[in-house]
């Protein structure tokens, strides 16, 4: 049957319907994936964490990482660079995707396998004292740059 669909490896996020979007990612060795574990629910807060699925060992490993949490974070928007070395990632508010929320983002690049973190300044409300939700960034094709979306956060809302 050429058009059937499988699933990579069985998955039920923990954060059920308050996870809409994440941004998961094939490692160029195509033999493991980046899989955000978010686990915020309308009554239960925790903090995002950052899986690897290995396809070998069918296991997911949980990386040693923490993330800016507020209880309305729950997502994680991730991207691997050209070789592996490096994630680009973004942690951002619940809404976002939508037309209330009232948190910005952290958009930042993981050194991978060490997993030192550097936050990157993206805020594009400078001068202000409210900040901005960034939403999937992604590489540049020279992997020196990123691209995102952007919103101003005004009156529980984002304004593109």
């Amino acid at each position: 049957m050429a058009n059937k669909d499988t699933l990579l490896f069985p998955y039920i996020s923990p954060g059920g319907i308050a996870e809409l979007v994440n941004g998961f990612d094939l490692h160029p060795d195509n033999e493991k994936i980046l899989v955000p574990l978010c686990q915020s629910t309308l009554l239960n807060s925790k903090p995002p964490k950052l899986g690897v699925y290995n396809f070998g060992s069918d296991k997911i490993d949980t990386l040693s990482l923490e993330f800016n949490f507020s209880f309305v974070r729950i997502g994680i928007w991730v991207r691997y660079n050209e070789d592996g070395s490096k994630i680009l990632y973004c942690v951002y508010p619940k809404g976002a995707y939508g037309d209330t929320t009232n948190d910005d983002s952290e958009v930042g690049i993981i050194e991978y396998p060490s997993l030192n973190k550097r936050i990157l300044d993206v805020n594009t409300n400078k001068g202000n004292t409210c900040k901005s939700v960034q939403l999937a960034p992604n590489w540049v094709d020279d992997y020196q740059s990123i691209v995102y979306g952007s919103g101003i956060l005004v009156n529980n809302g984002a304004a593109g």
